[in-house]
């Protein structure tokens, strides 16, 4: 079963037993009540009993029950990361952005580092690649990304940003 990072549970809302979420998922509308998701990296089955988005100082904040907790046991779930097992298979060339962390990364032959995260900016995604306790961001975009192959955990520059 192949697990997928589609939110964060937040703080318990009200006293029914809801959970502010903040969903990381391109599709948040596909989660559906009925739905199975888990929690604890895939050690806790959940099961969604409702889904709702109330609208606080002007943003919409997705609140979801679910049948396996009460108000009282939300509070253990906080922060807690959101997996979905049924993700769709993705065609040839296509990945995950969640596959990328631990992939070397290099400029030609180069080893410039591991990406430790990759970060959802308004732009663009950018990756955060360490090496020697050093950080560097690179922006995730065709002008410095040639290639990307999360089955050898390698991704290819076609060049270094001007700061690095």
């Amino acid at each position: 079963m192949s697990l997928r990072i589609v939110g964060i549970i937040g703080k318990p809302h009200g006293t029914r037993g809801e959970v502010t979420v903040r969903w990381i998922t391109d599709y948040p509308e596909t989660i559906k009540k009925g739905d199975t998701l888990f929690v604890l990296d895939g050690k806790k089955k959940l099961t969604v009993e409702s889904i709702r988005q109330k609208q606080v100082k002007g943003k919409k904040i997705p609140l979801v029950k679910f049948t396996e907790f009460n108000h009282d046991q939300a509070q253990e779930y906080n922060q807690e990361y959101i997996w979905r097992a049924d993700t769709p298979e993705l065609e040839q060339d296509h990945f995950w952005l969640d596959d990328l962390p631990g992939c070397d990364v290099y400029d030609k032959e180069t080893f410039i580092g591991t990406v430790r995260q990759v970060l959802d900016c308004p732009a663009n995604q950018v990756l955060v690649v360490e090496d020697k306790g050093r950080s560097t961001m690179i922006p995730f975009i065709e002008t410095y990304i040639k290639e990307v192959d999360p089955a050898s955990r390698r991704i290819t520059l076609k060049k270094l940003p001007k700061y690095i």
